[in-house]
């Protein structure tokens, strides 16, 4: 049995210019690290997740292991 793959390109088709138009200003920047869309979306997230902070990270295996540190799991 084989399981569809999640289709995003509605989505994607939806947002592209917005998501463009961010990009550009981040490259125009070149504020990739701690820059003014950084922390806007930073707190973005964080409202959205209903809580007080979030941490913008460059992976997903980032974001796990700051997760497992946070939780004092492993060494």
């Amino acid at each position: 049995m084989q399981v569809p793959l999640l289709d995003l390109v509605p989505q994607y088709k939806a947002l592209k210019s917005e998501f463009m138009k961010v990009m550009e200003e981040v490259c125009d920047s070149q504020r990739f690290i701690l820059g003014d869309k950084v922390v806007e979306f930073e707190k973005a997230a964080a409202a959205y997740c209903q809580t007080p902070d979030s941490i913008g990270v460059t992976s997903g295996s980032d974001a796990l292991i700051i997760a497992l540190m946070e939780a004092n799991i492993g060494a």
